[in-house]
């Protein structure tokens, strides 16, 4: 099973409003207000647990987009630190 965990815009290509409105148009609800950076816009969707998912990022349209992506851990394997 996977998930959206986060969605990452990159500010050279999105402002703010552009941003919202792309989450909208795909009904996408973020749970808290965006974390910004001086390079993107970031919007969390769903809280992180690291304990039973790990993470990869997915690039989209060439840096523009990113997904962090939550797959769930394999049961009685443990965890590379």
């Amino acid at each position: 099973m996977s998930f959206i965990q986060s969605v990452r815009f990159n500010k050279k290509y999105f402002t703010y409003n552009q941003a919202c409105n792309w989450l909208k148009k795909y009904k996408i609800k973020p749970i808290k207000p965006v974390d910004e950076t001086k390079n993107w816009y970031r919007f969390r969707i769903e809280e992180p647990d690291y304990k039973n998912y790990y993470y990869r990022t997915k690039v989209v349209e060439k840096g523009k987009l990113h997904f962090i992506i939550g797959f769930r851990r394999k049961r009685g394997r443990k965890r590379k630190r």
